[in-house]
């Protein structure tokens, strides 16, 4: 398939597996050079090479840390000032069934799903702008539409 995006930059968070893995893999297939972030230096490393495999022609970066932590969207996005993509993901608050939970919690969960999503959009919506081209794709959860009960906080938030 020919998108008509090759040579354009992306990031795509929480890309070391899953949804976020397959977004970047699908990217890096249509020629699309990727920044890449996941938690953990060893699951990041394999997506990494297993990117470069797909396609060995675009740039692959990395960053390891949690993509809701500022100075670790600061990283991601200095690696590319110029981003056409953006892959907003982050890995799921923990499984609970108790609306009880402290505020610590559910303020965690609402910096995840919502605050750093809006952080990175802002970060480079102008840019998008001015160049007159941007893709803005955001994962969230199905629970969004169908709530479950011991998904509380991924619900609320």
């Amino acid at each position: 398939m020919n998108l008509g995006i090759k040579g354009r930059n992306a990031i795509v968070c929480a890309a070391s597996r899953g949804l976020g893995f397959a977004c970047a893999a699908s990217l890096v297939r249509e020629g699309v050079n990727v920044v890449i972030n996941g938690r953990t230096v060893d699951s990041l490393n394999e997506a990494v090479k297993k990117l470069k495999e797909i396609n060995p022609d675009v740039t692959v970066k990395s960053v390891v840390g949690d993509i809701s932590s500022k100075e670790i969207q600061i990283k991601i996005l200095s690696l590319e000032p110029n981003v056409d993509i953006l892959v907003t993901n982050a890995d799921g608050p923990p499984v609970c069934d108790d609306i009880y939970l402290s505020l610590e919690q559910w303020m965690q969960a609402i910096n995840t799903n919502m605050l750093t999503p809006i952080s990175l959009i802002q970060s480079v919506v102008e840019k998008m702008s001015l160049r007159r081209f941007g893709r803005i794709v955001n994962i969230t959860s199905g629970n969004v539409k169908a709530p479950l009960s011991e998904l509380c906080l991924s619900n609320g938030a």
